[in-house]
């Protein structure tokens, strides 16, 4: 077999593997910051649309949702409150008016779960690691999927707890520091598998005050850059927007 051959091969694998993600029912994690630092009506409000929005694309996929909140202590706060399955039931007759009515009830479930997580009281610290480990134990959970997985998360991206890897308000975040925290959590256990995982931030540096300075901002984003690379997973172009846009087609 000539190298041309191989190379063509290769990557008529690759289209395959896509198509069949394409094909397959995505699994999407969402992630809505509850703490403090994002409180205000606005910002929650903000929140809720980008929720809809997932779940619009998610219904249209007929795809799996979960939904929690990021708070002080994301492993052990953890309950995974939005759940929904909008793979049509195979209890449903093959009849798109009752197809639809199925989809537009889960879609009202999802709604309602969405609401809950961004009226959620608001927590004093905030635990972004901790609730992007615990997504990781979703994405485990259906190991046989083939679809995409996507993980977004609204939230400021201001990690701010006593343990690793610490207050993004003051620390340092320089290139170093940032590897030197990354090693840190990786020893910790801290860094989890997202290999094959599409992230996307939607507001990061939007906190209540709107006052980070844009170097600070971009510290932040350059330390979450840093991490998820670490973790295997794929950040697109555009993945740090202000507003959810540019899922897949």
């Amino acid at each position: 077999m000539t190298a041309r051959t191989i190379v063509a091969a290769t990557a008529l694998i690759s289209i395959a593997a896509c198509a069949q993600q394409r094909q397959t029912p995505p699994t999407v994690v969402a992630l809505a910051d509850a703490t403090s630092s994002v409180g205000t009506p606005t910002i929650r409000a903000r929140y809720l649309n980008d929720l809809q929005t997932l779940i619009e694309w998610t219904g249209q996929h007929g795809g799996r949702l979960f939904g929690d909140t990021i708070e002080g202590n994301g492993l052990a706060t953890s309950t995974v409150p939005l759940d929904v399955d909008f793979a049509r039931s195979a209890s449903t007759p093959n009849n798109p008016l009752y197809a639809d009515a199925d989809l537009q009830a889960k879609r009202q479930t999802a709604i309602k779960e969405a609401k809950a997580l961004t009226s959620a009281p608001p927590a004093d610290a905030t635990d972004i690691v901790g609730g992007v480990v615990s997504a990781a134990g979703l994405f485990a959970s259906r190991p046989d999927s083939a679809g995409l997985k996507v993980l977004a998360i609204l939230s400021d991206m201001v990690q701010a707890t006593a343990g690793p890897p610490g207050n993004f308000y003051s620390d340092d975040l320089s290139a170093s520091a940032i590897n030197s925290k990354i090693e840190q959590l990786k020893r910790l256990g801290l860094v989890p598998n997202l290999r094959r995982v599409i992230v996307y931030v939607v507001g990061l540096g939007a906190d209540n005050t709107s006052q980070l300075p844009p170097q600070r901002i971009l510290a932040i984003q350059n330390f979450w850059r840093t991490y998820f690379t670490a973790s295997g997973a794929t950040i697109p172009p555009g993945s740090f927007t202000p507003r959810m846009i540019g899922l897949p087609s």
